[in-house]
């Protein structure tokens, strides 16, 4: 079952609409331009290359939602989006626990 956080990402990846602050943060599109990091997990959902499940699991990992984020289509061979992803999950690791570096 995909938590209703996930499931207003996956709304507004469908609807071309950023969604509301809560998923924002929760997602790690609250810092360093938002609308690129949504575009890539938009671009990512939109080529079947992430799963609504993937994106659930993802939520808060900074590292996680980076890797998605990254993912090329074998058709396109490029991701026009490509990112870092960071949410305030990570920030609230120590440094070296951390599986993105800020």
């Amino acid at each position: 079952m995909i938590r209703p956080i996930t499931q207003r990402l996956i709304e507004g990846i469908k609807l071309d609409l950023m969604p509301d602050w809560t998923v924002c943060v929760d997602f790690g599109l609250d810092r360093d331009d938002p609308t690129t990091k949504f575009g890539a997990l938009q671009w990512a959902y939109r080529r079947d290359l992430v799963t609504d499940g993937e994106l659930d699991m993802a939520l808060g990992e900074g590292g996680a939602l980076t890797e998605i984020a990254n993912r090329v289509s074998p058709q396109d061979g490029i991701n026009p989006y490509a990112c870092t992803i960071v949410t305030a999950y990570d920030l609230l690791l120590p440094e070296e626990d951390r599986d993105v570096q800020l």
